[in-house]
Order: C-alpha cells, then structure tokens, then sequence
C-alpha cells in the first residue's frame, strides 16, 4: 500500500490463485477499479514433475477470489492507456486448451504528466 503496487504475480504453489486487493489480509473492495493496495497472483500451474497441489481444495480465505488447481497453465498481462484511464489486463490460460480459465482488470486514472 505504501509504494502503490497493485499487482504482485509470485509462483510456488502448483497451483493458481488471484486474490481481491488485499492490506493486511484484509479484503479492501471485491473490484478491481482504483484498488488502493496490492492484488496477489500466483501463477504456479506452468507444469511440474511432481504434478500439481493436491491438497489446495481446502475453503479459500476471504480474499481469495479465484483457484484452479486442476489443470496446467500460464498467465498473461497486458497493460494500455485508454484516453485517462490506465489498465493492467491478466488472464490465466489452460495450457492444452488455451481456454481462459481466468481474467481481470486493473483500471485507475492514468497520473498526469510532470511539469
């Protein structure tokens, strides 16, 4: 919150899951339009020999806002300005179907220009 991030993409897990924007384990808002604090990725499905997180079906916290943990797949950003507004596009993707498993927006006011 202090630096202004608003995403965090971290892999470990064998597994994915997207969060709400989130201070302190704390759900601040359940959207994704000026988020005030960090939204959490972990992008772990790209594939493994020891397969993906079995046990990762427990119920998710409150701020977890999407898991898949039955398929292989990867993540993909995009980030644009449209007019005043920026945005930070992600999707998670199966990877054998490419079918989007995922998605979200990140929107805020684009900053103004420095004098």
């Amino acid at each position: 919150v202090e630096f202004g991030v608003d995403l965090v993409v971290s892999g470990h897990v064998h597994a994915y899951e997207r969060t709400y924007p989130v201070n302190k384990a704390q759900v601040l808002q359940r959207h994704y339009e000026s988020p005030g604090a960090p939204v959490y990725v972990v992008s772990g499905a790209a594939g493994s020999e020891e397969g993906l997180t079995i046990n990762f079906n427990d119920p998710p916290a409150a701020w977890s806002a999407y898991r898949e943990y039955t398929a292989f797949g990867y993540g993909i950003a995009e980030a644009r300005t449209v007019g005043d507004t920026v945005a930070l596009a992600w999707e998670f993707r199966r990877s054998d179907t490419d079918e989007v498993m995922d998605s979200m927006e990140i929107t805020k006011p684009a900053p103004k220009a420095a004098m």
